[in-house]
């Protein structure tokens, strides 16, 4: 299989990340996603093994014709979409997407948000994903870095000219206080809006990752490599875990490694296909939980 990452960090001072939340569709639902206008039409949760949300574009110069998607249901999120970044509260993003890209063209990925201030950004750099792809965890590299006051991969699409960059920034910020909007879309060309065009987006996950402080580099963090997994994975972590523990969809534990290491290589070519939790215990007593797929 081809896979194409592009790095992400999102970059605030001197801060960590910790897992926060996700769309997993899981539940069968939408989860406050919807077209651009609003409807559901040409939106389904699909799956066997594990559910994911499709997007069926038709390419007719409508919202359903569009390939994006838009999320303006805050309760579907676990607050706001962000914090100020000058409070003690994070700030919280969009980060990784598993997609899967079964069209006979390449997906340039967009983020875009709007505010109730009226101001928009768009990610500048797009995610590529390769046309005729399995599914595959993607991560982008944008955000604000707020000692140079400037904005990293983000495009400010309202119309700025005369204005002074502080005054900028500052209506940005303000955007990133209160998002009342976030879009996913298809566009090689920076845009808020998905191309008009016969195709399907497919998408498994919407991760999102909290930013923390500096005093919180040290809470144990651990990654799951590949995911979907179709044999094998990796886990690696920031600290030594002692253990995982693995359960089924119907939530009985089914095995159970002990580690005592940082990282470790698991095989799990036996287990049948679907969605599987990990509970990983670290060394000072402190665990996390995974969702993972077997394909």
């Amino acid at each position: 299989m081809y896979k194409f990452f592009v790095i992400l960090f999102l970059m605030l001072g001197n801060q960590a990340f910790s897992q926060l939340f996700y769309n997993g569709f899981e539940e069968g639902e939408l989860e406050g996603w919807t077209n651009s206008d609003g409807t559901t039409n040409q939106l389904s949760v699909e799956g066997t093994s594990f559910n994911y949300l499709q997007k069926v574009a038709d390419g007719s110069n409508t919202a359903m014709g569009h390939l994006s998607i838009v999320n303006a249901s805050p309760e579907y999120w676990a607050g706001d979409y962000f914090y100020t970044p000058f409070d003690t509260q994070a700030l919280r993003t969009i980060d990784d997407i598993n997609v899967k890209n079964p069209n006979n063209f390449d997906l340039y990925l967009r983020y875009g948000f709007t505010g109730a201030n009226g101001y928009t950004v768009v990610t500048t750099n797009p995610i590529v994903v390769p046309s005729q792809t399995d599914w595959e965890i993607y991560t982008n590299f944008y955000g604000i870095d707020e000692g140079s006051n400037v904005l990293l991969n983000l495009t400010v699409l309202n119309d700025t000219s005369g204005m002074p960059w502080e005054e900028v920034m500052q209506h940005v910020y303000e955007l990133f206080q209160d998002v009342v909007e976030i879009k996913i879309f298809h566009n090689p060309n920076i845009s808020y809006e998905g191309l008009a065009v016969e195709g399907l987006l497919q998408i498994e996950s919407i991760i999102s990752w909290e930013l923390l402080s500096n005093a919180s580099f040290s809470i144990p963090q651990a990654t799951i490599y590949p995911n979907p997994v179709y044999d094998a994975f990796q886990v690696n972590s920031n600290t030594i875990i002692k253990s995982i523990l693995f359960y089924n969809a119907q939530g009985a534990k089914i095995r159970e490694y002990k580690l005592n290491a940082t990282r470790g290589e698991f095989d799990i070519s036996s287990l049948v296909s679907g969605v599987y939790m990990l509970e990983i215990t670290f060394e000072d007593g402190s665990k996390t939980s995974k969702k993972m797929v077997k394909e």
